[in-house]
């Protein structure tokens, strides 16, 4: 096989799949999002606007100058000189092998169009998004501090966030942070919401060592935190049945640990709070449930090539939780909810359509926001012994 990228008078990256396939990737805004960016706006037709706005740092305001479908794309950008083009060149070769070629004659560094091109070959024919592959992750769930539960001992004003789940085995616990610590200051940098430490996380990269500066009942504490990466970010994602397979395993051990975790919990004490204004146990029972069914209409959305609008404010809203608690459901019944919530959601993934599984970039997203989400209720193990200590039960 050639290399992968060559630098003449413009780059490009050879992709075993045909011209047509590779020119639906460049024009139709799914595709690029599946591997370069956000489209703002495309109309496809001779002076139509092309905006798409990439995760590599390259902007493309331009217009259509010319266009043969499955073949050549010529763009005139808006805000540079008149002889300053950007064209797309889908070159067939043997087989279903496509040459595609870049040439962006202002660009001053050509880094960016070179990190793109692995990225397009990379997702269309693996099903893996190296910009994924390269987010690092801390094993947490941040939860804002509202102003009610301020002030709070060593937590100067108006900044903090607490870790309201710790993953077990992540990368926050082997650094010896708990569910319940308060991180105000991460690599440098000073925290005032969840917002902020997630994005002073995504700034490193997986393997990264960053301090971290917390509050842990009143007193300082410190840690050292080796960035992890997203799970099976960097592989293909896996065939449907190995996927459910290795679903079925770890829902199985993580509701394992979630009932050992409400063991001798009565209905009362499920009900009541760490402190006033806190979760109780049978608030987070819900949560679990909301964020399973979420979990479900993520899925599906994926699976149709919408880009699925994961948001962790509808898994914690106080009226969906309060919902799902009217009628004061018993610790069992909420545990019945949550595990009859994953099979549902196990059961949608037997059934996806061979289409979504034999297009990568869309079976990718699929695998992978499943993936993301299977073992959530461990996240919040530590948060159920905190609540219960607190309370006495």
């Amino acid at each position: 096989m050639p290399p992968a990228l060559h630098a003449t008078e413009h780059l490009e990256t050879i992709v075993r799949h045909p011209p047509i396939a590779l020119w639906h990737a460049v024009t139709k805004p799914e595709h690029l999002f599946y591997w370069f960016g956000d489209a703002g706006e495309i109309d496809l037709r001779v002076g139509g606007a092309f905006i798409v706005h990439s995760t590599f740092g390259i902007r493309l305001d331009t217009t259509v100058e010319r266009l043969v479908e499955g073949r050549r794309l010529v763009l005139r950008p808006t805000r540079r000189g008149d002889d300053a083009r950007i064209e797309f060149d889908l070159v067939k070769l043997s087989g279903a092998e496509t040459r595609v070629c870049v040439a962006d004659p202002d660009s001053e560094n050509e880094e960016p169009w070179r990190s793109a091109l692995e990225n397009l070959r990379s997702v269309w024919e693996r099903g893996v998004d190296l910009r994924e592959a390269r987010i690092a992750v801390m094993g947490i769930g941040p939860r804002d501090i509202p102003q009610a539960e301020r002030p709070i001992r060593g937590v100067p004003a108006g900044i903090g966030v607490c870790l309201g789940s710790v993953l077990p085995g992540g990368s926050a616990e082997k650094a010896g942070l708990k569910p319940g610590d308060i991180v105000i200051s991460f690599d440098g940098g000073t925290v005032r919401n969840g917002q902020d430490l997630v994005s002073l996380i995504q700034r490193r990269r997986p393997g990264d060592v960053v301090s971290c500066e917390a509050v842990r009942d009143g007193a300082p504490i410190s840690a050292s935190v080796t960035l992890g990466s997203r799970t099976g970010r960097g592989e293909p994602p896996p065939h449907p049945d190995r996927l459910v397979g290795s679903l079925r395993k770890a829902v199985l051990e993580s509701d394992a640990k979630l009932e050992r975790a409400v063991d001798g919990l009565s209905d009362g004490d499920a009900y009541r709070p760490e402190r006033p204004g806190a979760w109780s146990v049978a608030q987070v029972l819900a949560h679990l449930s909301i964020t399973e069914r979420m979990l479900q209409c993520w899925l599906d959305e994926a699976a149709r090539g919408e880009r699925a609008a994961i948001d962790d404010a509808s898994c914690t809203n106080p009226g969906r939780i309060a919902g799902v608690l009217d009628g004061r459901p018993t610790v069992r019944e909420l545990l019945q909810r949550v595990f009859r919530d994953e099979v549902e959601t196990i059961a949608l993934i037997v059934h996806v359509p061979e289409s979504v599984v034999s297009f990568k970039p869309r079976w990718g997203r699929v695998a992978f926001t499943a993936l993301d989400f299977h073992s959530h209720s461990e996240e919040h193990l530590g948060q159920i012994a905190r609540i219960r200590k607190a309370i006495g039960a």
